[in-house]
C-alpha cells in the first residue's frame, strides 16, 4: 500500500486517498494535512483599537496551542486590557475564521 512507503500528509498518497475516499466512502481513509496546511491553521492575525490612548488600529500575529489557546506577544495586545476593548482575531488565510478574544496573563 502507498501508505505504507509514504507518509498521509504526502502529495501522492493524499491525491490517491482523495480518490479512494469518494469511490469508497465506507472505507475511508486518513488523510494528514500538509505542513503548510498545519502552519496556516495555527497562525492567526491579531488587531485591536487599543484602550483609546493610541491611534488606529493596533495588529500582530498570534499562534494556536492545543491546550492553551492563542498565544502572542505582550505588545500585540499592549492596551487591550480595558474591558471595552475587544481584540479580534482572524486566520489570514482563511478570512471567515475569526475570534474575538480576551487578555489572560
Amino acid at each position: 500500500m502507498v501508505g505504507q512507503v509514504k507518509e498521509a500528509s504526502d502529495p501522492v498518497f493524499r491525491g490517491l486517498a482523495l480518490r479512494f475516499n469518494k469511490l469508497f466512502p465506507e472505507l475511508m481513509l486518513e488523510i494528514e494535512p500538509t505542513a503548510t496546511e498545519v502552519r496556516d491553521r495555527a497562525v492567526w492575525l491579531v488587531e485591536h483599537t487599543g484602550d483609546g490612548k493610541t491611534e488606529g488600529l493596533i495588529q500582530g500575529t498570534a499562534f494556536f496551542l492545543k491546550s492553551v489557546g492563542l498565544v502572542t506577544a505582550w505588545h500585540c495586545v499592549e492596551g487591550a486590557t480595558n474591558i471595552d476593548c475587544t481584540i479580534r482575531a482572524n486566520r489570514p488565510t482563511i478570512q471567515s475564521d475569526h475570534l474575538e478574544v480576551r487578555c489572560a496573563p
